[in-house]
This record gives C-alpha cells, sequence and structure tokens, in this order.
C-alpha cells in the first residue's frame, strides 16, 4: 500500500489527480473480461501474477481541503476535572 500511497502523492505533487478503478480488478463472472484485458495490458498473465492497483490519472479540479475537528473535540475531560470522585476500575472510589 505504501508504494500506492507514493504515486498517488507524486501524482499530487505534478498536479496530477489519481482515482481508483479497483471493481475492474474484481474477480466475479461480469468483471471477467475487463481483469483479464488489464492483466493483458500490463503483461501479467503467467500464474501467480496480478494487478494490485489500476487506476485513473488526469487533471480535475481544484478540490478544498476537508475540515479537520480540533484535537479538544475529541477528548473528554477525567471526572476528577468535572468535580466528582473518580473510581478505579473495580469500582472502589479513589
Amino acid at each position: 500500500m505504501r508504494g500506492c500511497t507514493r504515486v498517488q502523492l507524486a501524482a499530487t505533487g505534478q498536479g496530477l489527480a489519481m482515482q481508483p478503478l479497483s471493481q475492474a480488478l474484481q474477480e466475479y463472472a461480469e468483471q471477467q473480461k475487463p481483469y483479464a484485458d488489464i492483466h493483458a495490458l500490463v503483461g501479467a498473465t503467467a500464474l501467480g501474477e496480478t494487478v494490485q492497483m489500476w487506476a485513473r490519472v488526469g487533471c480535475a479540479r481544484p478540490v478544498e481541503r476537508a475540515p479537520r475537528r480540533r484535537l479538544q473535540d475529541f477528548i473528554r475531560p477525567s471526572r476528577s476535572a468535572r468535580g466528582t470522585r473518580s473510581r478505579t476500575s473495580c469500582g472502589l472510589s479513589s
């Protein structure tokens, strides 16, 4: 998976977009022809050879960064910070 991530980051660095097309690599009856065509195209036809990733690459409109939540949104205050007595894992008051 690291290799795929590196390729995607390199494409992004060149101003290109990558979109995985994994359905063409699925091994079920309806995908037999695209599966065989892709493997033949890249020369992966010998027993045991397989294509792990297939993607389209091209130019796309820029997208805005995804919104991120602050770290504090994920941290709950401890019971002692809220003014209540804390309990040990076996239920005894400390």
